[in-house]
């Protein structure tokens, strides 16, 4: 008679166990989706941010060469790729000796900002 219930008792911590084991395992897998998101709109951002460099570096040259000189105002070029609107980049021109000039872009992704900035001497 001692042994009646020992059966349910086992079933029902074998199957308490079980669901331990797959919430842990669950939250990992939600853990590490979320990281490798994050880490793929850091990318973005960050390309976006180069994207936005060599357009101000192209957008200078023209303007030189145009006889207008190096922009002075900064632009912001909202969903440069038509991705649904959750991107931008902000271009800043500063001319350094009248022989170069740098480039600033500050770029923002779901959320996510990345700045990159280069020089440029032309002739």
């Amino acid at each position: 008679m001692k042994d009646r219930g020992s059966a349910l008792m086992t079933a029902v911590i074998s199957i308490m166990i079980l669901i331990s084991i797959s919430g842990v395992f669950f939250s990992m897998v939600i853990s590490q989706a979320k990281i490798e998101s994050s880490e793929e709109k850091g990318l973005k951002a960050y390309y976006l941010a180069e994207a936005g460099v060599q357009y101000g570096i192209a957008r200078a040259l023209s303007d030189i060469e145009d006889g207008v000189g190096i922009p002075t105002e900064s632009e912001t070029i909202h969903d440069p790729f038509d991705q649904g609107g959750n991107s931008e980049f902000k271009v800043v021109w500063e001319d350094i000796d009248g022989l170069s000039f740098k480039v600033t872009s500050k770029a923002t992704y779901s959320g996510i900002t990345r700045e990159k900035a280069a020089g440029y001497l032309y002739e």
